[in-house]
This record gives C-alpha cells, structure tokens and sequence, in this order.
C-alpha cells in the first residue's frame, strides 16, 4: 500500500465529533480510512502524485448518519408486490386504486398496500368497502405503523385457512370491521410473507441504498430483520454490492430464525464492518399514533367521535412471563436484546423483562427500547440504573408528533422523547427514522431534536431540547457505541473509517429552523464515493462512484 493518501479533502469546516480534534479544515483518506486531520496544511503533506485533491470551498462535513433503527430489509421486498399508499389523500382514490388493480389483476392475486394512514383519508375504509371495490378478493392495508392493518372478507378467510389465526387474541381481529391491530397484524404480514423471495429483497435493496446516500447515511440499525433479508444482505455482501454498513437486529418473531441463529453459537457483533449481527428484537408494543401503544393513562377520544366508548389504555403483544423468557435467552447467549416500547406502560413492560434477565446475566449486553417515546422521570431513572439504551424515534416527533399530541392528554407531553433528560441522567440516546413509517431523512429528526417542534410547527416538550453537537452525537457517534463500533466509525479521526458527509449549510453556523433544509453534497463510505450533488462544483474532483 502506498504511504500517500488516497484522497486529500482540503478548505472545509469538517466536525470531526472527535473530543480532541473538534473541527478542522482537511482530512486525508487512505485504504478508506483516516490517516490524518487537522489543516490543510497537515493533510496535504500527506499527498503523492496520485492522490485526489478535493476542494471543498469551505463546505460544512461531518461524520456519516448512522440510523439506529429502520427497516430497509421491509420496504425492499415490498417493492415489487406491496402498493405504497402514502400519497392518497381520500378514501375514494383509494377505492378507486384498488378497483383498477381488481381489474387487471388474475384471480386469486392479492391486493397489498402499506404505508396507509386513516389520518389523511378520513379514517380507515371498513372491510365493506374493501369488498365492494374488489369483490371476492383477498385485500390487505398495512398502516403505516404496521401495528394495524384492515383486510377483506377474502382475506380473513385465507387467514382462518391458514391456522395463523388460532393463537391471536379475539381483540385483535375485528372481522365485521375489517380490522386487525397487533398480533393481528402479525398473523397477517406472516401468511402473505410466505410468498417472499430473497430475489424479491435483492432487488428492492438498490434504490433503498441510493435514497440512503443521497441522505447522507452510511451505516443503519436494521430492525426486525428477516431470515430472507438475512440471506439477500450476505449475497450483497459476498459480492461486494452492499453499500451501506448493516447491524442486524432479527425478528423476534421469527421463532425458527432465532433458534437457528441460537444454536449456531452466533455472538453480538459477528461479521465485519459492513454486515454484522446485533441481537434480536421483540415488537412488544403497538403504536400511539395508531392507538395501541401500552399507556397507563387513557387516549384521549378521537375528535368528533359520536359517543364516548369504552377508555382505549392499548396493548402489549406478549404476556409477562413470554418475554422474560425470550429476551433472557438472547442475553444469554450473548446477543443484544431489543423490545419496542412506546407508551409508559409499554416501556415499563419491557423494562420489567430487561431487568429480571439482568438480574441472571449481569455481564450482558447492553438491551435497547427501541422508539421509547413516552419515558417519565421514573422510566427516565431506571433506564440509566440498568444501562438500557435509548433508540429514540426521532423522526416520530417530526412526522407523528402530531398525531401523539391528539392522542394523549396533555400530563403525558413533556415526557415525549425525553432527549435532555435522558442524556443529562447519563442513558445512551441514538436517533432514528424507523423508515418505511417515518421520512428516513436525517434533518428531520435531528430538527426536532433541537427546536422540539413537529412538522405542523407545534411545539412538544420544549425542556427536552437538546443542543446541535448533542443531537448529530445521536445520529453519529452514539449508535456506533450501542453496537461496539465505536473503535472504528462514528467519529472522524485517525484510524476510524472514513464515512462521512458533506452539506450545503454548516449546522453549528445556521438558525436552529434551517437544520430540516440541509442537503447532502457528498457521500463517501470507506472513502468510497457513494453520492455526489450535481449543486456542487468541487465534488467533480472526487473520485468517480463505484
């Protein structure tokens, strides 16, 4: 290997995140990682003949996102099959859409579209409608929470031949509806992902990795990973395609994936900087935009509803006991153990199981809540007493802020994302989009942090601001330390790899309210070019994409 850098990126304002270094002007990139930082002047020093030379006319860079929660694996395979509702804005657009596919499609083709939310058409279309559009067809609307979903007639007969049905809960099917919530949901998603192939993952994963670049991420959490998914990340990998670092968290509910994996002898951090196994993770919350998310204190009624019902408190998906035993036999075979958990009750549930398999297994790796969107100072506390770690839905409070501010009553708002609480009692916080739900846009989350406002503009819990550096270290440095890599990413100095992005405005110069605009410029992952901005002169001098 040549003792002069690959590349040499020179004239910028670089926040390395670094303790030591802070921001400085260049930084050289050899064998895809850092090899010097400082001034120009530094780093230039270390240029041959061969080196790229890349001005950056002051452009703002930072370390490469690191989104510590998202389900790329999930959109992928619907590519091809699922129909993305997120820009109906009527029930009758989606009658219409889903007419025209009962139309045209064989008999016997089912109807599959996701990312629906009742909120922007009116509320959900009961199974009625379903029928009446597509009469005898089997037709299933997963929101865009996938903790509620709303079917056909044909398809709840197709779920009942099925036997999936048997083990779920009579309230979380409501067939006369249409609507399934939870486990429900699940017994659903399971039957239709039996007609999934790794080729159907593999070839939705290109466009995915390209959204990833042209936002600036570089590395992600994938969250509820499935067996074939697995499978499509080691072909990628194998064949040098995989362009985003993965830590894989698998699907707990994956009874058969899991005990493979189990016996295997697989260990937390298996595999290599770019395709890597974490631990496994239980969905064992709903969601509180979609209403089911486990609270102590009732949602608040749905506005115009004709008649106060029954008080709604949502649901956890496993008993007590189930999930104590789950997530004690991932810690115990040395994998990290992950629980969604949305409302303070779900919190706590999942909490409860955390610290009974802490209690047997002291040594253990450190367990996640995944989105931990309501955390009162009690859950606050316990969380930092047991080392849990905080996957905060950051893009929730953009995207579904809105939403949880109608839903819960107001005694629960200032505990929403509790982000400087959180970080002043010493938990490890990490942002996240939860993409396909939210936008998997960075900014946003990273915006919301900061102004604790929602997309409307609503403010939510202002105490819980937290600073700039403070919410990029969330997106950055901290989810590299949830999943041991903090050795070698998610900061900018010597030795660490070189992931990192350039923007079109420096975060630590511009009002708090232009952080949501920020474009990415530049992309590099291992000093690799993963996207560069036709807006930006200099990047032609970067080396050209793979």
């Amino acid at each position: 290997m040549s003792a002069y850098a690959d590349m040499v990126l020179h004239g910028g304002r670089i926040a390395t995140l670094d303790a030591s270094l802070g921001v400085v002007q260049a930084l050289a990139i050899r064998g895809g990682r850092i090899v010097g930082a400082g001034t120009d002047a530094d780093c230039l020093a270390l240029a041959g003949p061969a080196t790229a030379k890349v001005g950056l006319a002051g452009a703002f860079a930072m370390p490469g996102i690191n989104d510590s929660h998202c389900h790329p694996d999930g959109q992928a395979v619907k590519a091809g099959r699922w129909d993305d509702l997120s820009g109906i804005d009527s029930q009758a657009a989606l009658l219409g859409r889903l007419a025209a596919f009962h139309r045209q499609a064989p008999a016997g083709a089912w109807y599959l579209g996701f990312r629906l939310d009742e909120n922007d058409i009116g509320g959900y279309p009961m199974r009625a409608a379903l029928d009446a559009a597509a009469p005898g067809r089997a037709v299933f609307l997963l929101r865009r929470d996938a903790q509620v979903g709303v079917a056909s007639q044909a398809a709840f007969a197709e779920l009942a031949v099925s036997g999936l049905a048997r083990a779920v809960p009579d309230r979380c099917l409501d067939e006369p509806a249409g609507l399934a919530r939870g486990r429900g949901v699940f017994a659903f998603t399971t039957h239709i992902a039996a007609g999934d192939r790794v080729e159907d993952y593999l070839g939705g994963y290109p466009a995915i990795f390209g959204e990833m670049a042209r936002l600036g991420i570089t590395s992600v959490h994938n969250a509820l990973t499935s067996a074939l998914a697995l499978r499509a990340y080691r072909r990628l990998h194998a064949a040098g395609a995989l362009r985003v670092r993965v830590g894989m968290m698998l699907n707990g509910r994956d009874e058969a994936l899991v005990d493979d994996v189990l016996r295997s002898g697989a260990r937390f951090g298996d595999g290599d900087e770019f395709l890597h196994l974490l631990g496994v993770e239980y969905g064992s919350d709903g969601s509180t935009s979609g209403r089911t998310a486990a609270y102590y204190q009732p949602y608040t009624p749905p506005a115009g509803a004709a008649a106060a019902g029954p008080a709604e408190f949502g649901d956890v998906n496993f008993s007590a006991e189930e999930l104590a035993f789950k997530v004690g036999r991932v810690m115990a075979a040395g994998l990290q153990a992950a629980a969604t958990g949305n409302g303070d009750r779900g919190i706590d549930f999942a909490l409860d199981a955390f610290e009974r398999a802490l209690a047997v297994h002291p040594g253990a790796v450190p367990p996640r809540i995944e989105h931990c969107c309501c955390a009162p100072p009690p859950i606050q506390q316990r969380m930092a007493r047991l080392g849990v770690i905080d996957s905060s839905a950051a893009g929730f409070a953009y995207n579904l802020g809105d939403a949880y501010l109608r839903n819960r009553p107001e005694c629960d708002w200032p505990w929403l994302w509790p982000h400087r609480d959180m970080l002043d009692r010493g938990v490890l916080v990490c942002g996240h989009s939860d993409a396909p739900v939210c936008d998997r846009n960075p900014f946003l989350g990273i915006w919301s942090m900061v102004t604790r406002k929602t997309a409307s503009g609503a403010e939510i819990g202002a105490a819980q601001a937290i600073t700039v550096d403070e919410a990029m270290r969330c997106y950055t440095v901290n989810p590299a330390i949830a999943e041991r890599q903090a050795g070698f990413k998610g900061t900018l100095a010597p030795g660490k790899l070189a992931d990192l992005i350039v923007l079109d405005r420096n975060l630590y110069e511009i009002p708090a309210d232009a952080i949501r605009g920020a474009a990415v410029l530049a992309t590099l992952v291992g000093g690799r070019v993963a996207f560069r901005s036709p807006l930006a002169s200099w990047a032609d001098e970067l080396p050209e994409e793979d």
